[in-house]
């Protein structure tokens, strides 16, 4: 009997468990589930709060900015740029990317937000061979893509915003070469030759473009001097303190360094530093991340060719958000930029950073936003229809 008993007793704690386990499927089943995250990388600020109010949730409507190397100082500016204009129109940023220049990963990124569905995709691809068909692939989804920083002109993005890198190339030659005749006036009169090293990554288009412009500014309007090696660095400081190091030992005459990269001019900072060749040798660096604005305090480093890369990712969530809205229709390929367009190209432009201005670039937007120009201000009003 007692025996009887505990066995009923066991199928009605048995039922009850089994319908507990039931009930809870099913309102599992009908739950949201939270999207995987992705290498989120970088230092990015999270999703943007629309506007609407402190504490308002955030939009669905997304839109992602990959970016390359995003351990690097320099997509601080980036992300704020991302994340200003996305709260102004009330939807969601996602700053993302690998921390070190790893194109692969990069396109693996790339792969699975091309998964979630974004509204749009802004991408710095680190390598165009490698991401382009990442790119093709987004845009067949109906995905709308932009390149962002550095380009990917054989592929279907719709537009590229950044710096023109042959003329920025151009602009830090002109820099250099005006350091070395200041500091030579003498022999530069008497047509002495002067020999500079620069610093890159071969291989990466931006860069390429940057060390081009270099070349055929010398060539052209300083042929006094004479470009000795490009060296890749990496873009890693401790490499390019090496690669510096043994150019000074091959070339002590050497006048001038050039850094076409964010970390470059932090390796050849430090080759000079222990050759105690501080001062003797003219230094034009790229960006304006802090550790080169303190070098330039210092004096190790005379120069640096400033981007403006919180507008390439104001502009981008911009022009992205008004083409899912209908406000503006992508580039018809003729070149010409009608009314509506979006712009298949913007210079974003590039300014010299030296110890006269250090402080309007020790902000996360790198004097940026505080100068933005009023036609870059206008897209969000635009965007929205205002």
């Amino acid at each position: 009997m007692e025996s009887d008993m505990r066995l009923r007793l066991g199928h009605v704690i048995l039922a009850v468990t089994l319908v507990a386990l039931i009930a809870a499927m099913i309102c599992c089943a009908g739950c949201p589930k939270r999207p995987e995250t992705v290498n989120v990388e970088g230092g990015g600020a999270g999703p943007a709060t629309p506007s609407g109010g402190e504490g308002a949730a955030p939009s669905s409507e997304s839109y992602v900015f990959i970016g390359i190397s995003t351990g690097a100082e320099y997509w601080r500016a980036a992300d704020a740029g991302l994340m200003d204009a996305c709260e102004a129109l009330g939807v969601t940023g996602d700053f993302r990317g690998p921390t070190t220049q790893d194109a692969q990963e990069q396109a693996e990124i790339m792969a699975q937000v091309i998964g979630m569905k974004p509204a749009g995709i802004l991408i710095a691809p680190g390598r165009p061979d490698t991401l382009t068909p990442y790119i093709n692939d987004a845009v067949e989804q109906g995905v709308p893509v932009i390149c962002l920083d550095t380009d990917a002109p054989e592929s279907d993005r719709i537009a590229y915003f950044g710096t023109d890198n042959y003329q920025a190339g151009r602009t830090g030659a002109s820099i250099l070469a005006r350091l070395i005749q200041e500091v030579h006036p003498d022999d530069w009169a008497a047509g002495k030759t002067f020999k500079v090293a620069i610093s890159s990554r071969p291989g990466q288009w931006n860069l390429d473009e940057r060390v081009r412009g270099y070349e055929e500014y010398f060539s052209e309007e300083a042929p006094q001097i004479e470009v000795v090696q490009v060296f890749d660095d990496e873009t890693l400081a401790n490499r390019g303190e090496e690669k510096a190091s043994a150019v000074l030992s091959a070339h002590p005459d050497l006048a001038g360094f050039a850094g076409v990269n964010a970390v470059s001019g932090l390796g050849i900072a430090a080759a000079l530093k222990n050759a105690d060749a501080v001062g003797k040798v003219q230094v034009v660096a790229m960006d304006g991340d802090e550790g080169i604005l303190e070098l330039i305090d210092e004096g190790v480093i005379q120069a640096s060719v400033a981007q403006r890369q919180y507008w390439m990712s104001y502009l981008g969530a911009a022009y992205l958000y008004g083409l899912k809205h209908g406000v503006f229709t992508a580039p018809d390929g003729d070149g010409v930029d009608a009314e509506g367009e979006i712009p298949a190209e913007i210079d974003t432009t590039t300014v010299e950073v030296n110890k006269d201005n250090l402080d309007a670039f020790r902000t996360p937007s790198q004097g940026a936003k505080e100068t933005m120009p009023e036609e870059f201000k206008a897209v969000i009003d635009q965007a929205k229809g205002a």
